[in-house]
């Protein structure tokens, strides 16, 4: 059994220290080296991919305002105080900025160290849990996962966020299961307050629920209230109040309306559906799980079913499996759902899966072979297949992509090999290999794909040729687009009107004496201007299409005065 190793009296008895020494996770040494690793890992190819609509070029735009205004403690989006997030990430992007230059790689850094910190933490928990051959294979598969590699590589938050609630819960661990010292439940706070910092009160409540759940599960309500003490509940307030609310004090003085648009509209009201447009639906969350999970589905499937809550379960896995299902029903159950909210439970996840295949009886490893045995033919089979029938349609890059999925399929050959073998410390090696080429393979196609085709660079590149005294201003309707402002050579001023008003460009056009230039999104300004359907003008002979990029384009409307014949359309180019 587990527990009768790994549990916590035999924890106990061992005392914390050594224990942790001979079954725990890293050394100092070796956290510094994967920190410094997998950093530079993360970041291969960061500097070509592009920043993508909306929320990367919002939060690059956030940053360059802290920098070049030196205001750091007040987010502006646009020259308007910025309430949707407090500031936390925006300083990691600014400092990166301002450390590196600005530039999509300086960018991209924060999340990179982010994304390996995250992993050397999910390490350091299986490690103590389960020793430290489970702490390596949690850290690694979780490092080569699109949860992982695509966390690291996004200008989003959300990572973390689920940073700082595992390194909550790492801590609560320690204090409460392992070690029973009050140290940890100190830093336990102090991750909190910095989690409340990057996405507010979520940081505090879903290690609470966590909490509370294996605390309720485990010994009743009785033992609670005494856990409770334990945990030094005053001073947890007082350290988050001193690194959390004085910051929010200071935004409450500074914008009175602070709390109401961020408390209420940013969180209560989004968490109960009325702040959105459109809920999205709630299968959404365990889709991004499952595939947030690749390439380790089928394993993490089969470690689930091993491992599955029973009674007699061991505290560690009970532990896990509460954090990981935790955070599946919350945000399953708040309308507010988007894929990347599904973060804080891979570390749970991956945790459990480390000390699944550290923890494999012959008798496992051997099914577990023939498993990736009938996983690779049938993956082998379909590639081909699609090879023969399709072979036409393939360039050369679609090729060298294919030929790099068939090596990753081709490496699991080792590991099937290794496991018949019963061999299991060799047979992760060349595992984890073909993991971090699924993940390179990742990084450098579909990633970088889809920055591409979200970002909006190439709509502003004819205000390169203008210059700034052209017009000197870029209206934007209906929905920004950050991306654009951006990227924008110096000297151009934008203007975010009317969401999805068309009437909000009226005032604009009428008495105007200098050319107007607007970026239309979505595909609905454009025809109407065109068609002259805009009620009190007329603008379809003097429009010109400088650049269009998907259903966006950007375009110049010149004074009435001066009139230009539909045919002098200067680029029409997608």
């Amino acid at each position: 059994m587990l527990e009768s190793k790994f549990g916590p009296s035999a924890m106990l008895e061992q005392g914390a220290v050594g224990f942790l020494r001979r079954r725990g996770g890293l050394t100092g040494w070796s956290v510094v080296a994967a920190l410094v690793g997998l950093t530079a890992f993360y970041m291969l190819g960061a500097s070509t991919m592009v920043l993508s609509e909306p929320d990367e070029a919002r939060c690059a735009l956030i940053a360059r305002h802290m920098v070049q205004s030196g205001d750091w403690l007040a987010p502006q989006l646009l020259d308007r105080p910025y309430f949707d997030k407090p500031p936390l990430y925006f300083w990691m992007l600014a400092g990166s900025v301002k450390a590196f230059g600005e530039s999509e790689w300086a960018l991209r850094l924060a999340s990179a160290i982010v994304g390996a910190a995250t992993v050397v933490l999910t390490g350091l928990l299986a490690g103590q849990f389960f020793g430290r051959g489970a702490g390596w294979i949690a850290g690694a598969t979780l490092a080569v996962s699109v949860a992982g590699v695509m966390g690291a590589h996004v200008i989003r938050m959300d990572l973390l966020l689920a940073m700082w609630v595992t390194a909550a819960l790492l801590c609560w661990s320690r204090g409460c299961l392992l070690e029973r010292r009050g140290g940890w439940y100190v830093l336990m706070y102090v991750c909190m307050a910095m989690g409340c910092l990057t996405k507010g009160p979520v940081a505090i409540l879903l290690p609470g629920l966590i909490i509370g759940l294996y605390l309720l599960l485990s010994g009743g309500w009785r033992g609670i209230p005494g856990q409770i003490r334990r945990m030094r509940p005053v001073l947890g307030v007082l350290i988050i109040g001193v690194l959390y609310g004085s910051w929010v004090g200071y935004m409450t003085w500074r914008y009175p309306e602070y709390p109401r648009e961020f408390f209420l509209k940013q969180n209560l009201d989004r968490m109960a559906g009325s702040g959105l447009d459109a809920a999205a639906p709630w299968y959404i969350i365990p889709g991004a799980f499952v595939g947030g999970l690749m390439p380790w589905s089928l394993l993490v499937g089969l470690a689930s079913w091993d491992r599955r809550p029973r009674r007699g379960l061991p505290p560690a896995e009970k532990f896990l499996w509460i954090w990981g299902l935790t955070v599946l029903v919350f945000f399953t159950i708040s309308k507010a759902r988007m894929p990347n909210y599904v973060l804080p439970a891979f570390p749970s996840t991956f945790a459990l899966l480390g000390g699944y295949l550290a923890g494999l009886t012959a008798r496992h490893r051997a099914q577990l072979g023939f498993g990736l045995l009938g996983t690779l033919a049938l993956a082998g089979a379909g590639a081909i297949g699609i090879v023969i029938l399709e072979h036409e349609r393939f360039d050369r890059v679609d090729m060298v992509r294919l030929a790099v999925r068939l090596a990753v399929l081709a490496a699991l050959v080792a590991p099937t090999w290794l496991l018949w073998k019963r061999r299991l410390t060799l047979a992760v090696v060349p595992l984890i290999a073909a993991g971090g080429a699924f993940a390179i393979d990742i990084a450098y196609g579909p990633a970088r794909e889809y920055f591409a085709s979200r970002c909006s660079k190439e709509l502003v590149r004819p205000l390169e040729a203008l210059g700034s005294a052209a017009g000197g201003e870029v209206v934007v309707a209906t929905v920004p687009r950050y991306g654009a402002v951006y990227y924008a050579p110096p000297g151009w001023r934008f203007r975010l009107v009317g969401k999805r008003q068309v009437n909000s460009l009226i005032p604009l056009l009428k008495g105007n004496e200098r050319p107007l230039y607007a970026i239309l999104t979505g595909g609905g300004l454009l025809p109407e201007l065109q068609q002259d359907t805009v009620v009190g003008l007329r603008v379809s002979d003097r429009l010109t299409i400088l650049q269009r990029l998907g259903e966006d384009a950007l375009v110049r409307i010149d004074p009435a005065a001066k009139t230009a014949g539909a045919n002098d359309k200067i680029s029409q180019g997608q």
